[in-house]
């Protein structure tokens, strides 16, 4: 702090890392107690719309989540999609983990309905970047994003399922199936 003083991305990234340190360690509310620091600093050193200050609203996000603040895990959720639509496009692969993240929260809520739309639009990127993947030779990037379209088309079954759409939850289970990696 000395060196750098208190506003430094440096810092920033340090905090950043202590939070990930506890959110490994489950220690969630540490972990939102460093994110908040982290994201303090950092919007100051790098930005308010910086791509690092949308991975520590990410982090933020999942502290949340997973401590069971589902209100405040959307609300971050969503300020970090603003940040990265802007940073990357409405198309990356990025905004699709991040739609995921909200469509997840948002079942949580019992809002399943717009959790579905989430997860759509997530879907809607994962399989048109498996079409252009499909092209290159990256085998294992083809297969990881295989996996988180399964994982997406899981998590609309669940909704469909709780919509009680039974044939569109298994359609969605199908579809898993057949873009899992084997």
């Amino acid at each position: 702090l000395e060196r750098h003083g208190h506003e430094h991305e440096s810092v920033g990234l340090t905090l950043h890392k202590i939070a990930t340190t506890y959110m490994r360690r489950q220690c969630y509310e540490k972990a939102i107690q460093a994110s908040e620091k982290a994201i303090f600093v950092r919007k100051i050193a790098l930005g308010p719309e910086s791509p690092d200050v949308a991975v520590s609203l990410v982090q933020l996000g999942v502290a949340y989540f997973e401590s069971k603040q589902y209100h405040l895990a959307l609300k971050t959720f969503h300020e970090a999609l603003r940040i990265r639509r802007i940073c990357l496009g409405s198309k990356h692969l990025k905004v699709s983990m991040l739609l995921n993240n909200l469509g997840c929260t948002l079942k949580q809520l019992n809002e399943n309905r717009e959790a579905n739309e989430f997860f759509q639009e997530a879907l809607d990127i994962q399989k048109s970047a498996l079409q252009s993947m499909a092209e290159s030779n990256s085998k294992s990037a083809l297969r990881q994003l295989s996996l988180s379209t399964a994982s997406t088309l899981s998590n609309i079954c669940t909704v469909k399922l709780s919509l009680n759409l039974y044939a569109e939850a298994m359609e969605a289970l199908e579809e898993a199936l057949a873009v899992s990696p084997l």
